[in-house]
């Protein structure tokens, strides 16, 4: 079996802050690779986070995501998040990591930074 050699990418985590709580709720890890491409990985439901219409926005902001992931540059939807999420949407700054497997590593982010804390 051959090994796969190693990528440079760098991931982040999308966060929600709910009304009232000072903590801030994991939505979905972000790896952007150095090929440009930008995967997600979001949590299947929002309404163990926020309320009925806001999880209803997050949804839809996962889902427009997830989209121009498949249709633009990574870097461009990283930067424009950076530049625009507001105080309820939050992206943390990115974090190198060395990806054998985008789908593995992807997964494996989800289940620490996301899953773990559902």
């Amino acid at each position: 079996m051959e090994a796969k050699l190693a990528i440079s990418a760098q991931w982040m985590l999308l966060q929600y802050q709910r009304p009232g709580f000072e903590d801030l709720a994991p939505v979905a890890v972000l790896l952007l690779d150095e090929g440009d491409s930008l995967h997600i990985r979001a949590r299947p439901d929002f309404e163990s986070i926020a309320d009925p219409n806001d999880a209803e926005v997050l949804a839809l902001t996962v889902d427009q995501l997830i989209a121009e992931a498949h249709q633009s540059m990574g870097t461009i939807i990283v930067q424009r998040l950076q530049d625009t999420l507001s105080n309820a949407l939050r992206i943390t700054d990115p974090t190198p990591v060395q990806v054998a497997e985008i789908d593995q590593t992807l997964l494996d982010l989800y289940r620490k930074h996301v899953e773990s804390v559902e």
